[in-house]
């Protein structure tokens, strides 16, 4: 690859548009923190969140409906959504059912971040709650987090509106890799 941005934009939807423009050239920070962090306490994703404003962020990517829920009282920047629910049967683990997908949205993220890799949640791929939570949702934007190249390519054709790499490195196919 050449290094260089590739920006496609593929929707007609005016607000998606301008939500998703909004986001050019800019920061989107991580505002999470998991139980068993050292730094965990309620408030501080919140905390993050002032922080990431004040220092110029364009948006703001958050886990759990009451995380999401405080950073957007506190914080008047787009968020991009997630609910990390781990299980002992898959590593699927980025908002993976509709219902997460529901909770995300309900909550106050104008992005849904999903697990769109190749990785099984019982007996279908991770990529296959995309289309339901399209229908179920339709107003959302989808953000499709995927470890590669073919997942990408895939999930584009499946109409995300965004794609990052942020599964690279975490799946069975990309954890190996280095560089």
């Amino acid at each position: 690859t050449s290094g260089k941005e590739i920006t496609v934009m593929k929707t007609n939807d005016k607000r998606k548009r301008e939500l998703l423009e909004s986001f050019r050239n800019g920061l989107i920070v991580s505002c999470q923190v998991q139980h068993d962090d050292p730094i965990y306490s309620e408030g501080m994703p919140v905390m993050m969140a002032k922080a990431a404003l004040w220092g110029g962020a364009v948006g703001i990517r958050a886990n759990t409906p009451d995380q999401i829920r405080a950073i957007k009282k506190e914080v008047n920047l787009p968020v991009i959504g997630l609910y990390k629910i781990w299980s002992t049967d898959t590593d699927v683990f980025i908002t993976p059912t509709l219902d997460a997908a529901k909770a995300v949205y309900e909550a106050g993220a104008e992005i849904i971040a999903l697990d769109c890799t190749n990785q099984m949640i019982g007996n279908r791929h991770a990529y296959e709650l995309l289309p339901e939570v399209q229908k179920a949702i339709p107003d959302a934007i989808l953000f499709a987090d995927v470890s590669n190249y073919e997942e990408a390519e895939r999930a584009v054709g499946m109409g995300a509106d965004i794609v990052g790499p942020t599964l690279y490195g975490y799946t069975a196919d990309t954890k190996e890799i280095e560089g």
